[in-house]
């Protein structure tokens, strides 16, 4: 793994040498700089609650290589430096939230100590080929089926949360894709993503068409050993966005009966610049007790995006000024009383330099589905290149 480090570090600066006067080279990416003050959630620290300051540099590079038309390739990395007291439980934290597993570990840590931590990740590498209407993509990719804004149920491949703060691009996974164009607007598409666990391998195929100016999909296929099928829309009511997705799954054990995972939102942009945006999850399966705990982590080891029956979301955002944006979202759940708000204001400094202020704050009772998790405050600089 460590040659293979040492591999990707040096064509990374080959390619960035290049890039600039070889035109079938593309390279792009950017660096955060995030201080944070930390309170670690009750499952790390049982008896000790306090505020912990940390420090997290995020580094991430876009490599494409254009070799011929129908020929793409792709390779994202991604290099990240924890420092602090609690600086490798934080690492642990910024991957919580990713349910989806991949294939190969292509993930190294350089440094690993209880103050620093440095690891890096290749989290993107696929080649892609098109022939007429048909393009295929095989590799680490991000194969992202959902149409809703903040829960995708159908998102079998790559299931993520809202409440991933880290990782903006949101998780890949190891796989081969098929994609069949039918016209400007409708497309069959087929995926495999494997597992050395061949019970977890998930398959799928679904079907994207646009009719009375909407956008419907439907799909088939198995994740972690249950048969799905799934349907979602996408489009606009009055102005604004309406959108939503179901699940259907189907156990394979006689001892689990089939369940629903299902989500509706909507969102409006007013002329002045205020954004509202609303949405509902819900999962049969859920409990209408206390949420977290041991019933959280089984429903992200299914691959489901909540433990609890039913999730509210609210989002208000406005441009106080062309350069200042606030932004203020919540979930709800109703069952257990627990709930998050995440206050965030960006401030665009300068071109491709963006500064924002955020927060990821919880609350609820011992157990409950987001009473366990903690708080965030963190500062971010970001440059884009």
């Amino acid at each position: 793994m460590k040659t293979l480090s040492l591999i990707i570090v040096l064509f990374l600066v080959a390619v960035s040498a290049q890039a600039s006067w070889k035109d079938n080279f593309g390279f792009q990416g950017y660096v955060r700089e995030e201080p944070l003050v930390w309170k670690p959630p009750t499952y790390f620290y049982a008896t000790d609650t306090g505020y912990r300051f940390n420090n997290l540099i995020h580094a991430r590079e876009n490599i494409r290589w254009y070799p011929s038309n129908p020929l793409r390739v792709g390779v994202d990395l991604k290099a990240r430096l924890y420092a602090g007291k609690s600086s490798d439980l934080l690492r642990s934290q910024t991957n919580t939230t990713q349910f989806g597993a991949t294939y190969f570990n292509l993930t190294h840590a350089f440094i690993d100590e209880n103050d620093l931590t440095l690891t890096g990740t290749i989290d993107r590498a696929w080649v892609d080929w098109t022939k007429g209407p048909v393009e295929t993509t095989v590799g680490r990719q991000r194969i992202a089926w959902g149409t809703s804004l903040v829960w995708n149920p159908i998102d079998l491949f790559n299931p993520s949360s809202p409440l991933d703060f880290d990782n903006e691009e949101l998780p890949g996974t190891d796989a081969a894709r098929v994609q069949w164009y039918l016209g400007p607007n409708s497309k069959l598409e087929g995926a495999v993503s494997p597992q050395k666990d061949a019970d977890n391998t998930v398959g799928a195929v679904k079907l994207l068409v646009n009719k009375w100016e909407y956008d419907w999909i439907v799909l088939a296929g198995r994740r972690r050993g249950q048969a799905v099928i799934g349907a979602a829309w996408a489009g606009s009511i009055l102005k604004g966005g309406f959108r939503g997705e179901l699940l259907y799954a189907i156990p394979r054990g006689l001892s689990e009966d089939p369940y629903v995972t299902a989500t509706v939102g909507g969102d409006f942009t007013f002329r002045n610049t205020l954004y509202l945006h609303a949405a509902v999850l819900y999962n049969e399966r859920g409990t209408t007790g206390n949420a977290g705990g041991l019933k959280l982590l089984e429903s992200y080891q299914r691959g489901e995006l909540t433990s609890s029956r039913i999730n509210l979301f609210a989002e208000v955002a406005r441009d106080l000024n062309p350069l200042l944006r606030g932004d203020v979202m919540s979930i709800l759940n109703p069952y257990d009383g627990s709930w998050y708000i995440g206050p965030s204001l960006t401030w665009s400094v300068v071109t491709n330099l963006d500064l924002t202020g955020l927060a990821l704050i919880f609350g609820g009772y011992t157990l409950t589905e987001y009473g366990d998790n903690g708080e965030i405050f963190l500062a971010r600089l970001k440059y884009s290149f």
